[in-house]
């Protein structure tokens, strides 16, 4: 397979993915508020931050961590009760990929427990949760830090263990990147193909929107809870502490490229804050942008999200 045809779709793949989707509204199997930019809306991303939730030594309060969690579920659905959420997303037949990040700034320990005991307590199986990032894949919690499994790829590059799954969450973390600037909830699938590689192109990683427009992502994506305790604002993949810094946050939404959008704003603001004058990040993210006007995945104009920011408000950035 040549670079113009890797992850390449076709207008049918397409539409099929789209009438899956549709169906799957129908019947109930995926929840209409997963896909609340259709018909006109604002997509809605919710931004939750919690001063004490990681101290100057790096401990984690998890019991914090877990009402953000709470907070950012139930604010992006409009409902109270954070479990119907998670039930309304998710149903005890499903089989549901959790997709992590283990380069450079790896997921938090604490975040992918928190997410598989919701997703317990919304009736799915302990035996039908994974939990991967490229071919490292753990079963249910027993395994969901160990990841001792391996499953291979299919021939069109993505994991067969997405391949097993119903459903899908993606657990990015939030970072530049030497590469594509950027690095959060779109390249996160990077994770999921054995043939990244043709994506690190030149162009700045022009290409990474179509992970996300592929009907297998697209169409199982369910939810996206993207880590960003403890950014990196400046370099990768070698972390320079002096570019990290405790922002104490978690982003979460059902549009990657509105996810990133916000992401973006807030790493930007930060390199600016730093250096005290516009500091533009190099090379350029560029695949955000793209993914929307290029490949249709998402919405990237600000003014086209619904961003609700609650929490600690002191260096919010946005």
């Amino acid at each position: 397979m040549n670079k113009k045809e890797k992850m390449s779709f076709t207008r049918r793949d397409f539409l099929k993915g789209t009438a899956f989707t549709t169906l799957g509204v129908a019947l109930g199997l995926v929840p209409f508020e997963a896909f609340s930019s259709q018909g006109g809306k604002k997509e809605r991303v919710i931004l939750i931050r919690e001063k004490d939730v990681l101290n100057n030594d790096l401990d984690l309060d998890k019991n914090l961590l877990s009402q953000m969690l709470d907070s950012g579920m139930a604010n992006l659905a409009g409902e109270n009760d954070p479990s119907k959420v998670w039930k309304k997303l998710f149903n005890p037949k499903d089989i549901v990929g959790v997709k992590i990040n283990v380069m450079m700034i790896p997921t938090h320990n604490e975040l992918i427990e928190l997410i598989v005991k919701n997703l317990s307590k919304a009736g799915v199986e302990d035996k039908n949760i994974y939990i991967w990032d490229r071919d490292e894949v753990g079963i249910g919690s027993a395994e969901m830090h160990s990841r001792p499994r391996s499953f291979g790829f299919e021939k069109d590059h993505l994991s067969k263990v997405m391949k097993r799954c119903t459903a899908l969450i993606n657990v990015p973390g939030m970072k530049s990147h030497w590469l594509s600037g950027a690095a959060f909830s779109i390249k996160n699938w990077a994770g999921a193909i054995d043939n990244a590689v043709e994506y690190h192109t030149e162009d700045c990683c022009s290409s990474f929107g179509a992970l996300c427009a592929n009907p297998e992502i697209k169409s199982k994506c369910r939810l996206i809870i993207l880590d960003g305790l403890r950014p990196l604002f400046n370099g990768g993949p070698q972390v320079d502490p002096k570019y990290l810094w405790n922002y104490n946050a978690l982003i979460l939404g059902h549009d990657h490229v509105a996810v990133d959008t916000v992401a973006l704003k807030i790493i930007q603001s930060k390199r600016d804050e730093y250096k005290k004058e516009k500091w533009i990040l190099n090379p350029p993210p560029i695949h955000i942008t793209l993914a929307d006007t290029r490949y249709k995945a998402g919405t990237s104009d600000l003014n086209k999200i619904e961003l609700i920011k609650s929490g600690w408000q002191e260096g919010v950035l946005i």
